[in-house]
């Protein structure tokens, strides 16, 4: 069973959308990502798998409408009172923590909670020419590259069908055991 939606609106609402991130953020889309915003505001799909003639919720495809790109910052990145933050990594002197002070960081997909896919401005200054590529935030607050391009990760997204934690296959742990076993149907012997 698939479930698609994609949420659309009139071509005008979609350029003052834009408009509206742009003034409010001080940064331009990239041109692939503003292109696909121009298209529809938007996009969400889900699929299951019957299983016993059960329907058993499996993938799920999500780019935030434009309206929902959300900047990461000092707010809590889940929803646990006590959660971490971007902000708690400031003290750090590491690279990562640098990488978070000088960017602009949004989030493309909220991942079902296993972390976040995040469209990253690598400096944080204004910019009128963006300089973006597209980040892996997992649970633990690491960042992973993911790809220099929204439409490479667009076909990332597509090839790895939404998958459950599909993300964590381009870090150095690698996808969870749990994942792995709870995906044994024919259309996931990726994970295999």
């Amino acid at each position: 069973t698939t479930k698609t939606g994609i949420i659309s609106g009139s071509q005008k609402f979609r350029l003052a959308g834009i408009a509206s991130f742009t003034a409010k953020n001080s940064c331009v889309l990239p041109e692939d990502l503003k292109n696909f915003y121009l298209m529809t505001d938007g996009f969400q799909m889900t699929w299951s798998v019957k299983t016993d003639d059960t329907p058993m919720p499996l993938g799920s495809m999500v780019i935030n409408s434009v309206s929902k790109l959300c900047r990461l910052g000092g707010s809590s990145m889940y929803t646990l009172p006590n959660a971490p933050t971007l902000a708690d990594l400031e003290d750090d002197t590491d690279e990562e923590a640098t990488f978070i002070l000088r960017s602009l960081i949004f989030e493309l997909d909220p991942c079902n909670g296993n972390g976040k896919v995040c469209l990253v401005y690598k400096h944080a200054e204004p910019v009128v020419s963006p300089d973006t590529e597209i980040w892996f935030l997992d649970r633990a607050l690491y960042w992973h590259f993911l790809t220099k391009t929204f439409t490479a990760y667009y076909r990332l997204l597509i090839t790895h069908l939404g998958l459950p934690q599909w993300q964590y296959a381009f870090t150095s742990y690698g996808v969870s055991p749990q994942a792995k076993v709870g995906q044994q149907s024919p259309a996931c012997q990726y994970f295999a």
